[in-house]
């Protein structure tokens, strides 16, 4: 299995991975009615309330959950850490967001190795909108962080 070294929070490295995928922000261009803000529509933590609107979806959240050291080290000084994080997926319709989720889920595993260990549909009383809610884990080099 290979890892990928890292000198910042792995949050980021799975953000910018995503922030910086054409093909998927072209996707979300497709589906989204309003294209005016110049940026991709992924956000970390919080969603700033100008941005919930139907006609802004989809739109990405990334939380992350949690990150333990690798335990599976002969000598217990594992050069590993266990990156646990959610991707929230906004969308008006169940297929756009599983469409979404499909190609993330793939592109995570095949460019990261890492794994949605989780998927769940919602609906999301505070944008009115569903709610495509994957889980992953992603094991990345211990680094400057």
């Amino acid at each position: 299995m290979k890892h990928k070294p890292i000198d910042k929070h792995p949050l980021s490295l799975v953000f910018e991975h995503l922030d910086k995928d054409t093909v998927l922000i072209e996707k979300l261009a497709e589906i989204r009615k309003d294209n005016s803000y110049d940026f991709n529509m992924l956000f970390t933590f919080e969603i700033g309330e100008e941005y919930r609107k139907s006609e802004l979806s989809p739109f990405l959240r990334f939380v992350p959950i949690s990150m333990v050291e690798g335990g599976y080290s002969d000598d217990y000084e594992s050069q590993f850490f266990e990156f646990y994080f959610s991707l929230e997926i906004f969308t008006e319709m169940i297929s756009e967001g599983y469409s979404i989720a499909q190609y993330i889920v793939d592109k995570y595993k095949n460019d990261l190795n890492c794994i949605c260990y989780a998927q769940d549909l919602q609906f999301d009383e505070t944008h009115k909108l569903y709610n495509t809610f994957l889980r992953f884990k992603i094991i990345v080099e211990k680094g400057e962080f």
